[in-house]
């Protein structure tokens, strides 16, 4: 009886920290609105190339056949 009793406390304890730990780890940045180097358009395009070039590591590292 007591083991259940520590494994329901030990679930409850983990379900609360589950639920109230991701908003106490969210940043608190606030984005500036002054100088911007990039487009939004030029933004995205690098985050498509970023995401291509690590996709294709991911499928082909260099060096595994060799």
């Amino acid at each position: 009886m007591k083991m259940r009793s520590l494994g329901s406390r030990l679930m409850a304890l983990m379900l609360s920290l589950c639920i109230a730990v991701p908003p106490l780890l969210q940043a608190r940045v606030e984005p500036s609105h002054g100088f911007d180097m990039f487009s939004p358009q030029e933004e995205v395009q690098a985050g498509q190339q970023a995401s291509a070039q690590r996709s294709m590591r991911l499928l082909c590292p260099v060096g595994r056949f060799t």
